[in-house]
């Protein structure tokens, strides 16, 4: 399949490795581009590298873009969250994505899902991990990043902790 420069950026077909990507940077490749199907480099899989990702995260923070939203309209932390990606989820919290973030996702009908939610109902591409784990580890983070966990939202993560015991006891606790 033929790639046009105009409906895919460079940077999706370059390789992800910080170097490269500080050299298309200083090169003046525009990392906030957007694919003609909605993606954002930013949510790339491609992006194992915790170095490579951090330089992309830094590029989307500086420009005020790091919880801009994909089509879908997920933000890349509620991505990384939804996924179990707790070491991705930590350097976009540390480049300033915000822990309260909600998004108003097309794939539920536009209700609103905060990044808290995605946590409690985290879907790690390891089928091995322990999700009810996950889910505590994925809260304590975003809750040390200065989550806003209100009785409100208390109650709607423990809607989403069935069938998860340990996350319904910490929530419990707190």
């Amino acid at each position: 399949m033929t790639r046009h420069p105009t409906t895919t950026p460079l940077i999706f077909e370059a390789p992800r490795s910080a170097i490269a990507l500080q050299r298309a940077i200083d090169a003046g490749v525009n990392l906030l581009r957007t694919r003609a199907d909605g993606t954002k480099v930013l949510f790339e899989d491609g992006l194992h590298d915790a170095e490579a990702f951090a330089v992309v995260a830094d590029v989307f923070a500086r420009q005020g873009q790091i919880d801009a939203g994909n089509r879908d309209g997920m933000t890349a932390l509620s991505s990384q969250v939804k996924f179990g990606a707790l070491d991705k989820a930590t350097i976009l919290l540390e480049y300033g994505a915000s822990a309260n973030s909600v998004a108003s996702n097309s794939r539920y009908g536009g209700q609103p899902l905060s990044v808290a939610q995605q946590a409690a109902m985290t879907m790690p591409s390891d089928p091995e991990v322990d999700r009810d784990t996950l889910s505590i580890k994925l809260l304590e983070l975003l809750v040390s990043f200065d989550l806003a966990l209100t009785p409100d939202l208390k109650e709607v993560l423990q809607r989403h902790a069935d069938g998860k015991p340990k996350l319904f006891q910490w929530l419990k606790r707190l």
